[in-house]
């Protein structure tokens, strides 16, 4: 069987539980426990996780999962209806209700099962997680070409519960580059007649590490009460927080010389003709 938790934002982690002619619970549990010397949960040290939570929270579903299916060949080797098959798990095997001397063996039916006993539970959240964050960027720019420079950029979110701080490093490393991007250099644009004047990379401008500041990186654990690892989403957190914090950074710089407005993304072209307008340069 395999049981793969899926929070709100898509955080899955799944792992694997082979069910041949052994007991069902004996098996769970016994994943389980390898589990629980790894995640981590809301109030809980890593590795501290009570093995009665996760039995709970993971184990319960899909035990009651397989033994449905189980219960369905039961009922066709016993020759009764599937309501009136019971399972005893301290015996391990299935009967009628009211007739237990005639019984068949787990092992009996997962023997049985045409394609074996087979669950996957996914998690689903009660409702979103609510992340938070502030970015902060610092930018120069050359009024004599338009040309900006990004120079600084802080980022500070939250994630709830971490797992894996590498990748959440990553994860937001790699939005705000794509924040960036998009307030700096990234633009679809066509001609009078509607043609794609930027259809190759020759022509459409994208960021690369040159363009890019050693990102400043700040992050937030505030476990949520929606889903049992506390954790949230943060694959997007760059590219919501990034594009506003560049673009208002751009605009500050320039208010001095009157410029009010600009148009994403700030091209140097498009800074510099903005510097014109406003009588600035």
């Amino acid at each position: 069987m395999q049981i793969t938790e899926t929070s709100a934002e898509g955080l899955k982690r799944e792992f694997k539980v082979v069910v041949a002619a052994a007991d069902i619970e004996q098996k769970v549990t016994s994943r389980l426990k390898e589990l629980s010397q790894t995640v981590r949960m809301p109030g809980f040290r890593p590795g501290k996780v009570p093995m009665s939570m996760l039995k709970k929270r993971f184990g319960q579903h899909v035990m009651g999962e397989v033994l449905e299916q189980a219960k369905q060949v039961a009922a066709d080797l016993l020759e009764a209806a599937v309501e009136d098959v019971v399972y005893e798990p301290t015996l391990t095997h299935f009967h009628v209700v009211g007739t237990p001397a005639v019984s068949r063996t787990l092992a009996d039916v997962a023997a049985a099962a045409p394609e074996g006993l087979a669950a996957q539970v996914d998690y689903q959240g009660s409702s979103p997680t609510f992340p938070f964050g502030a970015h902060i960027a610092v930018v120069e720019i050359d009024t004599e070409t338009g040309k900006v420079r990004l120079r600084r950029l802080v980022a500070v979110d939250d994630a709830g519960r971490i797992l894996n701080p590498l990748l959440a490093e990553g994860q937001v490393h790699g939005g705000l580059a794509q924040g960036i991007a998009q307030a700096l250099f990234e633009e679809v644009r066509y001609d009078e007649d509607g043609n794609p004047i930027t259809s190759n990379l020759a022509d459409y401008a994208f960021v690369s590490a040159a363009e890019l500041p050693s990102f400043e990186t700040v992050h937030m654990e505030t476990p949520t009460p929606v889903n049992e690892l506390g954790a949230k989403g943060i694959g997007e957190s760059g590219t919501i927080g990034a594009t506003p914090a560049v673009q208002n950074a751009v605009v500050d710089a320039l208010a001095h010389l009157g410029v009010r407005h600009l148009d994403m993304p700030a091209t140097p072209e498009r800074v510099w003709r903005a510097i014109a307008q406003a009588g600035g340069g």
